[in-house]
């Protein structure tokens, strides 16, 4: 390890620690798009099998029915994330 500090003026180089917020946002992103898609199918699937007369299949129902507010709370989360980044960085640079 160096001991050195950065000269005066200079900015020190970005870590390896600044790489895994940005990644962990995209991939709650990722997920939550996704349990989205599965839920809607879900309740697709479950809408049509009613709509032919026969019983849905209770896991379809329940994937209908948790995965869609589980994939607006993380949308939810991702806003508010991106609300309190530009909102630190903007008080870094001086902005109100």
């Amino acid at each position: 390890m160096s001991s050195r500090t950065p000269a005066r003026g200079t900015t020190p180089t970005p870590t390896a620690t600044a790489a895994p917020p940005r990644r962990a946002r995209h991939g709650l992103a990722i997920a939550a798009a996704v349990i989205a898609l599965v839920s809607v199918a879900a309740l697709l699937a479950v809408l049509l099998t009613t709509m032919v007369g026969a019983r849905p299949w209770a896991g379809l129902v329940g994937i209908a029915m948790i995965g869609m507010p589980l994939a607006f709370l993380a949308a939810v989360g991702l806003v508010i994330d991106a609300i309190r980044g530009r909102r630190s960085t903007a008080g870094r640079r001086g902005r109100p």
